[in-house]
């Protein structure tokens, strides 16, 4: 700081004088605390003999005798002017990453609302060409190109619903319109949604789901579309001739299990830690013919997160992969709740 151990304490009073104005309230605070016998600590800018400021830490310890009584104080600076230093760039650079973040994620939101309507407009008109709503379009090629358009804008509308609910879940946007729900007949129309691309696939889908299961508090619009997800995942990375189960069980001590399992290419147990991960693929030559974005997973991990529970995977390559929504407990409505609520 500049000064010599003299000037302190020649003028009891100069080190006081030191402090920098903002701080002093907290010196006199740390003040009476020593001197009620309590032991203190403070953090505070005191001026260099340059005129700059260093950060500084005081405590103060007592020491006392025997019976308890205060014998002496202790006290002891330490200059903390770096570790403040790196506290204030560190804070600047979150600051920084949570203004690019958000600055990504709001570009992604107005990007998806902007590329939607005049898709929504290729998906309508093609649909209009492919069923000769007006008339005749004459060689058949043109049916097969308007059915390819079609269903090319479909895929692309999917994806950019997918990106548009990811950028509200990382922008803190979601939210949660939760009601009791019936698991197992949304686990019915979520099969439903999948079984043509299923049958397309030549994979047999099958409900396991139990009849009797607890209803669940939850956003029933999310729920559909992670176990959807999960389905979709799973026939997508089966092929011709496997199969895929959807089951689920319920308990108080765990929550409730809502699991897809399939005996499709599966995944080395060291990729499960990045497919949860936005826009990540695992990297193998047999899924590498597929569709996607590495979308679905992603936002089913957040969408589990948003109802406090997690999404579970296990998987080996080969052998097929096993995917797990948990809910807490908490958030499962008992039959006698439920016929209360009715009344």
């Amino acid at each position: 700081l500049g000064y010599e151990p003299r000037e302190f304490l020649d003028d009891p009073g100069f080190w006081l004088a030191h402090v920098h104005p903002d701080d002093k309230p907290r010196i006199t605070s740390a003040l009476e605390q020593a001197l009620q016998g309590q032991d203190s600590l403070v953090e505070y800018r005191f001026q260099r003999k340059d005129g700059g400021y260093s950060w500084m830490r005081d405590g103060a310890t007592i020491v006392r005798d025997v019976h308890g009584r205060p014998m002496e104080l202790i006290g002891y600076f330490i200059d903390i002017t770096e570790q403040k230093k790196l506290e204030v760039e560190l804070i600047a650079e979150r600051e920084h990453a949570e203004c690019a973040n958000r600055a990504k994620t709001e570009f992604l939101a107005n990007m998806s609302h902007e590329l939607r309507t005049p898709l929504n407009a290729v998906i309508g008109f093609s649909e209009l060409i492919q069923n000769e709503t007006f008339g005749a379009v004459g060689s058949s090629r043109y049916l097969d190109y308007a059915k390819d358009i079609n269903e090319s804008g479909q895929y692309l509308l999917e994806l950019i619903t997918d990106i548009l609910d990811l950028s509200k879940v990382e922008a803190g946007e979601a939210n949660l319109f939760e009601k009791d729900i019936d698991v197992t007949r949304v686990a019915g129309a979520c099969l439903t949604i999948v079984s043509d691309r299923a049958a397309k696939s030549e994979v047999k889908i099958r409900n396991s789901i139990p009849f009797d299961l607890p209803m669940l508090r939850a956003d029933e619009r999310l729920l559909k579309q992670m176990i959807t997800n999960l389905l979709a995942n799973a026939v997508k990375f089966t092929p011709s001739g496997g199969q895929v189960v959807l089951y689920a069980n319920a308990d108080a001590q765990t929550g409730l299990a809502i699991t897809v399992e399939d005996n499709g290419i599966g995944m080395a147990p060291e990729a499960l830690s990045r497919v949860v991960e936005p826009f990540v693929q695992v990297d193998t030559g047999l899924n590498r013919k597929y569709e996607g974005t590495g979308l679905g997973l992603a936002l089913t991990a957040k969408m589990v997160k948003f109802h406090g529970g997690s999404l579970e995977l296990k998987s080996q390559l080969g052998a097929g992969t096993s995917a797990t929504l948990r809910f807490p407990t908490e958030r499962l409505v008992s039959a006698e709740a439920t016929a209360v609520q009715s009344l």
